[in-house]
């Protein structure tokens, strides 16, 4: 399975190339994503939803039984 049958299989995306190539596409993958205004929002939301859905009740939780929780 040598670069001829990795390069059919995958194409010339981030996931089939190496070096320069690898390279520039993380460059640019980086500047559209963390750059991104819509980005920021989206990850800054679901940060919120999880923080709500997940950790406070838990927390909730370990408070009503008088249990301590470690942060690790």
């Amino acid at each position: 399975m040598g670069p001829l049958f990795s390069r059919d299989f995958l194409g010339d995306g981030i996931f089939g190339t190496d070096d320069e190539m690898w390279r520039h596409q993380q460059k640019v993958a980086n500047l559209e994503f963390l750059h991104s205004a819509e980005f920021r929002a989206l990850t800054a939301s679901s940060l919120v939803k999880l923080v709500h859905r997940r950790l406070l009740p838990v927390l909730t939780d370990a408070k009503a039984a008088g249990a301590a929780v470690n942060p690790r």
